[in-house]
Parts: C-alpha cells; sequence; structure tokens
C-alpha cells in the first residue's frame, strides 16, 4: 500500500469510527469551536461558497444553520461523504447544500464560479508541496474575481514557535503527524502573490495551543498525569483573546485578484491537475 492509499484508508477509518462527530477530523473540540468562529467572520448570506476536503459535513452543516448560502462541499472519502448527506437528511436540509465525491485537485466545478472557498486542514493532507500548489491554483480557478479563499491550514512557522516554547519547559517537541504535511506561510505568500492579495491573518488558536500544548502538559508532568483534550484547561484557554504566533493552525484569508490571468489562459480550457487527495486532519 503506498502513501496516498494509506492516507485513504486513514480517514474512510476515522469516518468509520467517529461518525458525525467532530472528531472525525479534528480530535480536539474546543480548537474546532474557535476554527469555527473564526471562518464565521468572514461569511455572509447569499453567496456560493465552496467547501474543498468536507470531510464528513461538520462544519458545512454548522455554516449552513447559521447562514443563508449555497454551499457545495466536497471529499475525497466516500464514507466521510456518506456520512455528510445522511446528517444532512437527517437535518432535514434539504436546499442550498450539495455534498459530492470530488478531487480536490480536479474539480468538478466551472471557472470563477464560487464567491468563498474553504479548506479546513484539507491542503495538508496532500503528500508534498507540488500538489498543495496545484491545489491552491485549484481553489484559485474556481473563485470569482474579487472572491475570498479562506485557508484553513496549518503552518510550519508557528509550530516552530511553540515548540521552542516546549523546549524552554524542557518538554520533547511536537511532530506533525504522518498524513500531514505542514504549509510554509513563507511560501505560500510567495506562491500566491500573483493569484491573490493578502486580507488578514488570523492567529485564532495562539493562545490555545500555548496553554494547551505547553503549560498544560507541564504541569501534567509535574502532577505525574496525563492531559486530555477536554481538560479545563482548554476549556479556559478557548475562551481567553489570541496573543503571538504558537499556534500552527491559523486561518489566512486571500482575495482572488480582479486582473490575474483567467484559468483557461493558465491551464487551457478542462485542463486541470489529476492528483487524488483533499482532507482534513
Amino acid at each position: 500500500m503506498n502513501r496516498n492509499d494509506s492516507i485513504y484508508q486513514y480517514w474512510e477509518r476515522m469516518a468509520q469510527q467517529h461518525g458525525t462527530e467532530c472528531r472525525a477530523t479534528i480530535p480536539d473540540h474546543y480548537l474546532k469551536i474557535l476554527e469555527l468562529e473564526s471562518i464565521y467572520k468572514h461569511l455572509s448570506d447569499n453567496v456560493k461558497i465552496l467547501d474543498a476536503g468536507c470531510g464528513n459535513g461538520y462544519s458545512a452543516l454548522q455554516i449552513k444553520k447559521r447562514f443563508r448560502c449555497e454551499i457545495t462541499a466536497v471529499d475525497f472519502s466516500e464514507t466521510m461523504i456518506k456520512t455528510a448527506k445522511s446528517e444532512q437528511a437527517l437535518l432535514g436540509i434539504d436546499d442550498g447544500l450539495r455534498f459530492d465525491l470530488q478531487d480536490i485537485l480536479s474539480l468538478g466545478e466551472p471557472d470563477e464560479y464560487y464567491d468563498i472557498a474553504i479548506t479546513e486542514r484539507s491542503i495538508i493532507n496532500l503528500e508534498s508541496w507540488e500538489k498543495q500548489r496545484l491545489a491552491i491554483r485549484e481553489i484559485w480557478r474556481v473563485l470569482r474575481p474579487n472572491g475570498l479563499y479562506i485557508m484553513a491550514e496549518a503552518f510550519e512557522e508557528p509550530l516552530a514557535n511553540l515548540n521552542k516554547v516546549r523546549e524552554s519547559l524542557g518538554l520533547s517537541p511536537i511532530q506533525t503527524k504522518w498524513h500531514n504535511i505542514y504549509l510554509s506561510e513563507v511560501r505560500v505568500r510567495e506562491y500566491v502573490q500573483d493569484m491573490f492579495d493578502i486580507l488578514t491573518v488570523d492567529n485564532y488558536s495562539s493562545t490555545y495551543y500555548l496553554l494547551t500544548r505547553a503549560v498544560s502538559p507541564k504541569i501534567g508532568e509535574i502532577e505525574g498525569r496525563a492531559t486530555t483534550y477536554t481538560d479545563p484547561i482548554n476549556q479556559v484557554a478557548a475562551q481567553l483573546p489570541k496573543t503571538g504566533d504558537f499556534g500552527p493552525q491559523k486561518i489566512i484569508v486571500f482575495k482572488k485578484t480582479s486582473d490575474s490571468d483567467s484559468s483557461t489562459a493558465l491551464f487551457g480550457k478542462g485542463i486541470k491537475a489529476q492528483y487524488p487527495y483533499g482532507m482534513q486532519l
């Protein structure tokens, strides 16, 4: 089994084990809440949204409950999409939400169609920077001019900052999971400069990570106990103002430039990248 197949099987198992829970795509419930709250700030009614790498549809369903919008949510995992459709039917959400089995690197969506595109830890599941670039380019293709790309991904630089704090406390560094390749914010900025303008960077998880991945485990070490995602400090940390750049998970909001070349000029009509993955951590 190659790495691509292993990633696919991993997410199939997560879908089977956790069903409609947010744990199917992220084990930390409080972190998920922070992520969604950050995303909500950039959404509005009467827009067309693409959720690329939607997992079990948890985020798309939460967004649909809050905004009168049209959402297309796609993922490569059959079980994730089946779970999302089942939950959609159970909730009776019929209009303005479509779940579809698709490849984030070869989206079956028309050029310049969406007002907003969202990826939540989808790009980091691609197995090379080359494929990550292609995914970003494909997101760019389906966005209308001046459309927004909400990149909710994980980044190398804040992880390095966090690990420096952990080192100062005598803790071992946090390693990225085997199925992830974290993005470099510097490299992303360089790559997208001809496609997008950067509107804002939200280090929404910084305080949370500092307290739950450095302070809390150090206290746990002193007290001789293991820490968990449901510890009281996690709940408290999620309520505190963000500060610094210690959270690997952050949101960068891009605006597609109105004067960038058309996707047809760059790719040729109907020519798209042929790679298989778009999923969540």
